[in-house]
């Protein structure tokens, strides 16, 4: 028999609404294993629907399925779950044989990510439900797809927040280190084992691909936190040439593969700080026609925020004074902190700063492999506009 886990005040009011996270202040009684599947009930015992359990998290409760009728999730049903978010994705195959195929709680599989990388898939196991249930979808995963490889980078630091280890393990298939992918009309490598992510930035594909389309022939281009040089080569398809900038030597050195393995010339990596960059060329008046900034999080928690706002407004600044007139911005947040109206505000303040005139092109997000649940604000987390500088 199912534990039972009784909620009160807010927390009751979060599983009415849907909202798929119960914090450990919002619950009234319950006690369970770790990854466990309950019932959870409020105050009259009526049925709010069924959660996995995290007994050491904040987060005490993931609700995989809601409502009085709901039954509780089983193997079965937790496999029809995983194969429909992998039908979800079927057209984003055209663009790129690299993409999310499944994003935890936008999924219905709280805390599990699944990427498919060319012949090979990359597991996270972010909660302990989801680490229970990694032995079903490597079963899933060889059934739909026959994967060459299949590897759980659990590196991620969010694990210590649910008492689980870090680690990368090989799960099925092959050995493969890295592997070869193709977005849009270029290849990339992506490093399964040490690369940022599970190995590449996805959620950015489509903007990628936009930057691509709007750069123009001739342009002169900026990209300052190029990583694998995503941006960065999409852009140099049209423009004169490009610069890109990244902290990183292993990303400099991955680029520099990634440049060469599409031969391109007109692209040039330096390994160097964005913002002692930035100001750089601002102070040898350098000039360009479009510039890219999608930095990491500059607040991954809300203590961080504050600080985040300086530095966002500081790099915008930067940027608006390299560009031309008539260039293009495109620049980024993937701080969930920081909702779109902030960042927005942000950006204003920098146009303000630089005395600009700055008109919104685009306003973008994450790409549809990586899909916003509407009852968890939470999980729309990157903002992107296209801006054109007066």
């Amino acid at each position: 028999m199912a534990a039972e886990f009784l909620l009160h005040g807010k927390g009751r009011r979060r599983g009415q609404s849907r909202h798929p996270w119960v914090f450990r202040d919002q619950v009234e009684a319950g006690a369970a294993s770790a990854g466990a599947i309950v019932r959870v009930v409020d105050e009259a015992r009526r049925q709010l629907g069924w959660a996995a359990y995290s007994p050491q998290s904040k987060i005490a409760l993931r609700f995989i399925v809601f409502g009085a009728a709901a039954e509780c999730p089983t193997a079965a049903s937790l496999k029809a779950a995983f194969l429909a978010a992998l039908e979800r994705r079927r057209a984003l195959r055209e663009r790129s044989d690299a993409l999310r195929l499944v994003s935890s709680e936008a999924d219905g599989l709280p805390g599990l990510i699944a990427d498919q990388y060319g012949e090979a898939v990359v597991l996270q196991a972010l909660t302990p439900f989801a680490e229970a249930l990694l032995p079903d979808v490597v079963a899933w995963l060889e059934e739909a797809l026959q994967p060459r490889s299949i590897l759980a980078r659990n590196d991620a630091a969010v694990r210590r927040l649910e008492g689980l280890p870090l680690e990368v393990k090989h799960l099925a298939g092959a050995v493969l280190p890295e592997v070869e992918i193709r977005e849009g009309g270029l290849r990339f490598t992506v490093d399964l084992l040490q690369g940022q992510k599970t190995g590449m930035f996805l959620d950015q594909r489509a903007n990628r691909l936009r930057f691509g389309e709007v750069v123009r022939a001739g342009d002169r281009v900026l990209d300052a936190f190029a990583y694998s040089g995503g941006f960065a080569l999409h852009a140099a398809a049209r423009a004169s040439a490009v610069l890109a900038l990244d902290d990183s030597q292993r990303a400099v050195d991955l680029a520099g593969r990634n440049v060469a393995l599409n031969g391109l010339c007109n692209v040039t990596l330096e390994k160097g700080n964005s913002f002692q960059r930035l100001r750089a060329l601002i102070r040898d008046k350098e000039m360009f026609d479009a510039v890219v900034l999608d930095p990491p999080a500059f607040a991954k928690t809300q203590s961080e925020l504050e600080g985040a706002l300086r530095g966002y407004r500081e790099i915008n600044v930067r940027a608006l004074r390299l560009l031309r007139p008539g260039g293009l911005l495109a620049t980024s947040s993937c701080s969930y902190q920081m909702p779109e109206p902030l960042f927005e505000e942000v950006l204003r303040g920098a146009a303000s700063d630089v005395g600009r005139d700055v008109l919104v092109i685009e306003r973008r997000g994450q790409d549809a492999d990586h899909p916003v649940l509407l009852s968890l604000p939470e999980s729309r987390y990157l903002k992107c506009f296209f801006l054109r500088v007066g």
